[in-house]
């Protein structure tokens, strides 16, 4: 997985809660991506696991502007 994602032109948009306890941020964001969208990964602050159940207005925001961005 993480060759295919150093590797790859498809855009790739990356959300996790700030405060994510499952996976390590730090990791994800420092892994290498051939197409990162605007970058960066995008954590929100005060969310856990699951951005979409907790602040489904936020993710949905970001998830809606990637798409936009794609067309």
């Amino acid at each position: 997985q993480a060759e295919i994602l150093a590797q790859t032109n498809v855009p790739t948009a990356v959300i996790n809660g700030a405060d994510e306890t499952f996976i390590q941020n730090n990791f994800v964001c420092a892994a290498a991506y051939g197409n990162l969208w605007r970058g960066k990964v995008h954590l929100l602050d005060g969310l856990g696991h699951g951005p979409f159940w907790q602040a489904p207005e936020a993710y949905n925001s970001l998830l809606h502007e990637f798409v936009s961005e794609l067309q």
